[in-house]
């Protein structure tokens, strides 16, 4: 009995001791979520190098707008176009309708203030024939005593009932000049907003005739029905292009805008594109798998770049050279 006891202490004691002796050699389990190692940099390093896209720096995108239509496509996809060239004419009904009413409008009110000079102009020539009518009565009196016989009193009805009609005409014509007048500002006004519409509206319809920004490639043509995301014609730079890529937080250290860099397209080994630091951006949030984010930044590709190799959304490589010089070409 006491040798049995003695042989389970000794398995238990042995037991025991291979249990801790595995759990010293466990290995540490990585937390959740945690991020993995930032790019490393040389040291010494006088660049930095990253992946990005290449995007052309302009483009532009014609939308349907409620109201308009598309009357004429004068483009086809991959066409190259100057910059004035036209690509398309719209059209609308609505907004050529509220032109017209709004010219109308304007009309009116100038007719209104042309009917108050047209007052003016008849007041000046009721004064004037009013002051005819008093000079012939003044020389009808002077007659008197030079002729023998003249009587004055022959033409006397004539005058009065003359210089009669020219005084109330001038009563009327007053009246209608001093509500007239009262009018006028409020009318001026009215007619300037109306101007300033007709402006606004007149850019409006001269919008409907679209004409290339830049000179550019037409990458996009949608006809008759503007595509699910409303466009109907897409142009790109041809001759401009950036480069939108990614550091990580440890390569920012020395990289600023001016900085020059040389572009290296994916399956294209053999060419160098060489382009400048356009600008660095803020950081987007961290992604739920990494603590750490990376930061955006801009290339602009130098002119003189051969436009035709280039396309929207091809992969680079790029280095960064932290040297503010220029690097020579490889």
């Amino acid at each position: 009995m006491p040798t049995h006891n003695l042989f389970l202490r000794c398995m238990a004691g042995s037991l025991a001791i291979l249990i801790l002796g595995g759990c010293g050699r466990r290995e540490p389990a990585a937390p959740a979520g945690s991020a993995p190692p930032l790019a490393e940099l040389p040291a010494g390093s006088d660049a930095v190098e990253c992946t990005g896209v290449l995007h052309p720096a302009n483009r532009f995108v014609l939308r349907a707008r409620p109201g308009e239509e598309l009357e004429k496509v004068a483009v086809a996809p991959g066409a190259k176009v100057q910059a004035g060239d036209l690509l398309a004419t719209l059209s609308s009904p609505a907004l050529q309708a509220e032109w017209a009413s709004a010219h109308e409008k304007t009309l009116a009110l100038r007719q209104e203030l042309t009917k108050l000079d047209a007052l003016r102009w008849r007041k000046t020539a009721a004064e004037a024939r009013r002051t005819e009518i008093r000079k012939r009565w003044e020389i009808e009196e002077s007659l008197r005593g030079k002729i023998e016989g003249y009587d004055p009193q022959i033409h006397a009805r004539e005058l009065l009932e003359a210089q009669h009609g020219a005084e109330q005409e001038l009563e009327a014509l007053n009246r209608e000049i001093a509500s007239a007048e009262l009018l006028q500002p409020e009318i001026e006004a009215m007619l300037g907003l109306q101007e300033q519409r007709i402006a606004r509206l007149g850019e409006r319809l001269s919008n409907l005739v679209v004409r290339a920004p830049f000179p550019g490639i037409v990458v996009r043509v949608e006809t008759p029905e503007p595509a699910p995301d409303g466009v109907w014609l897409e142009v790109h730079d041809r001759n401009r292009f950036v480069v939108q890529g990614l550091l990580w937080q440890n390569q920012l250290a020395g990289v600023a805008p001016g900085l020059a860099a040389t572009i290296t397209p994916d399956f294209l080994s053999a060419a160098r594109w060489t382009g400048t630091v356009q600008s660095i951006g803020f950081a987007a949030l961290a992604e739920p798998t990494r603590s750490f984010p990376r930061f955006p930044v801009t290339i602009a590709l130098d002119e003189g770049t051969e436009a035709e190799a280039l396309r929207d959304g091809m992969t680079v490589s790029v280095k960064i050279h932290l040297s503010p010089r220029t690097p020579a070409e490889p």
